[in-house]
């Protein structure tokens, strides 16, 4: 009789976690076909008009946001360099020509992880980068232990102060609630505000 083999406590942690899959060589479904009636033919085709008449009016939108939007970047950055910070505007047009708009800064930012941004980032706020960033740390299993049997065992049995065998500490930053205001008074001026926005970014605003 061959030898029983012993369960991977490991594998049985794993398989608690397990769900299932697709599967990808399964067959292609077969889609059951509707055939339309002349209204709803029609109705259809009327759909199908404006969905590409939408797709035209949003890349026109964009267009024409464009320079609209670079123009309140511009505005909000040379109010805030003077004290004046504003995240919004009333954009009133000449009375018969459109009707006003309003333009809005949004106060999240985009922080690439890369070790030489981060480090690019802190020489530039230099002391106040720990109070203008937020830090979290997030732990993650090695690939090794995914691999070696050996490796499991002892993490099922013993894993006290051998933590640091199995995980990984991930560090990441982003900047702290407010940072779109606080900038101006960090940067003083408006070639160190090119600078840090060259490091980080701030999420696309827009016009409502």
């Amino acid at each position: 009789m061959a030898k029983k083999t012993a369960a991977n406590p490991f594998s049985s942690m794993l398989g608690q976690a397990t769900v299932a899959s697709s599967d990808s060589k399964a067959k292609k479904t077969v889609v059951p076909i509707i055939n339309l009636d002349e209204e709803l033919s029609k109705t259809l085709g009327t759909f199908i008009t404006a969905k590409k008449d939408m797709k035209t009016a949003e890349g026109d939108m964009r267009t024409a946001e464009a320079p609209l939007i670079q123009l309140c970047i511009e505005k909000m950055d040379a109010m805030g360099l003077k004290g004046q910070f504003t995240h919004s505007f009333e954009l009133k047009p000449i009375k018969g020509i459109a009707e006003p708009v309003k333009f809005i800064s949004v106060d999240k930012w985009s922080v690439s992880q890369e070790p030489e941004n981060i480090q690019a980032l802190r020489d530039t706020l230099k002391d106040k980068f720990d109070e203008e960033t937020e830090k979290t740390s997030t732990v993650m299993m090695k690939a090794e232990v995914m691999e070696d049997e050996e490796l499991q065992k002892e993490l099922v049995s013993l894993i006290g102060d051998k933590f640091a065998k199995f995980f990984e500490n991930r560090i990441t930053y982003k900047m702290k609630s407010g940072f779109n205001e606080r900038i101006y008074k960090l940067a003083g001026n408006s070639n160190k505000l090119t600078q840090i926005k060259s490091i980080i970014s701030q999420n696309k605003p827009f016009l409502k």
